[in-house]
């Protein structure tokens, strides 16, 4: 857990596929099915595989002072 140097709000960090850190709000907004296709069956082709992930919101969608934070 971190604190946001613009707004003070609790924060936490997540590496995005990008391999960039990105802050998000401590509080999930929900839930959501990723699903991959693994394997193949000779009958059936691709079969789907899905697990549950949390999902948050990225700060910036929510810090009063995001602006701070772009590039210019």
């Amino acid at each position: 857990m971190s604190v946001c140097k613009s707004c003070g709000a609790e924060i936490a960090w997540v590496q995005m596929s990008s391999k960039k850190m990105m802050p998000v709000d401590m509080e999930p907004t929900g839930t959501a099915i990723v699903l991959s296709l693994t394997g193949v069956k000779p009958d059936i082709g691709y079969q789907p595989r899905g697990h549950v992930v949390t999902t948050f919101k990225s700060h910036f969608e929510t810090c009063p002072n995001a602006k701070e934070h772009l590039a210019p």
